[in-house]
């Protein structure tokens, strides 16, 4: 069995906030997939089908052509085919996504051209956490508008949902993907940032007809300077831990004490992690198990994450 190609995709923000959350949530995956960095065969296609709606709507912004974006969308996927596991996911993604920009447009994008400035497009945003020299928070902002008619900023970012709106949007409602993407913009473009606003594309994945889309913005998200203390406070703490974590194993620790794993999360999604068929073995950086290649991609500002346990 031959190592799979290295695809170029559009990845998870260096220091982000999945970064952080996918530390919390499974720090054995964390190990493999940031200091081990193996690329995994095959992406989740509800997260490649995502990245490339995500950069249908950008396309949009950019250029005002629903044409344009449709076109962005399935080169995206083209991009990527051979990260799907199936074929018939790939030529379902290809079908919808373009459709489903198209609809997004209609009822959302051509609507914020006329209601707001547009301050920023996929805005590469880093600062630096207070009081922690050298530890660097980032982000890529969706879009950074100003409403027109009350001069306010807000933070938008997408959402494709294929199972439940509800639950899509009281993500972001109750997450602190927010929070953080409220204090890094208002800290970037010196503004006060209003809020965040969920820009969710809906549709069903088991829905036949376009009647079952939906594309709407959740209600506004705000967050007080107390959220926003206890959240950098938490990011710190993170942010140091894995430093001293990282150091620890490079100087001979047991990466088993150090990045212990979290089963309740090996089935997110219902289906394997990317990493289940080598989570338990005695990993080395430059000696992967068959079927697995180094990623060398660079970790670098922007895209969107790759990993299914941190994405909503």
């Amino acid at each position: 069995m031959s190592a799979p190609k290295t695809v170029k995709l559009s990845q998870a923000s260096n220091c982000g906030f999945h970064f952080a959350n996918l530390y919390q949530c499974c720090q054995r995956k964390f190990f493999i997939k940031f200091v081990i960095r193996p690329a995994a065969k095959y992406v989740s296609a509800s997260l490649l089908y995502g990245v490339a709606v995500h950069e249908g709507c950008a396309t949009f912004y950019k250029t005002k052509s629903m044409d344009k974006a449709k076109a962005k969308v399935i080169a995206e996927l083209k991009k990527v085919k051979t990260l799907f596991e199936h074929f018939e996911e790939y030529q379902t993604a290809l079908l919808r996504g373009p459709i489903l920009v198209a609809h997004w447009v209609v009822s959302q994008g051509a609507l914020d051209l006329k209601r707001y400035n547009i301050i920023s497009v996929e805005g590469d945003f880093s600062q630096e956490l207070p009081g922690m020299p050298g530890f660097v928070f980032t982000g890529r902002m969706d879009i950074v508008v100003q409403d027109k008619k009350t001069l306010k900023y807000y933070v938008i970012d997408h959402k494709t949902s294929s199972s439940s709106k509800d639950l899509t949007e009281n993500g972001v409602k109750y997450g602190d993907q927010a929070t953080g993407y409220i204090w890094l913009a208002s800290k970037q473009l010196n503004v006060k940032i209003e809020g965040m606003i969920a820009d969710i594309l809906y549709w069903h994945k088991i829905a036949k007809s376009e009647s079952n889309i939906d594309c709407f913005r959740g209600e506004v998200v705000t967050r007080s300077p107390r959220d926003i203390h206890a959240f950098l406070q938490g990011l710190k703490q993170v942010f140091s831990e894995i430093s001293q974590k990282v150091a620890a194993y490079r100087k001979g620790m047991d990466e088993d004490m150090l990045f212990p794993r979290n089963t309740y999360y090996c089935m997110s999604y219902g289906k394997p992690c990317e990493f289940a068929s080598i989570c338990r073995d005695k990993l080395r950086k430059n000696m992967l198990p068959l079927g697995f290649e180094q990623d060398r991609r660079k970790l670098q500002l922007g895209g969107e994450i790759e990993d299914q346990i941190t994405e909503s």
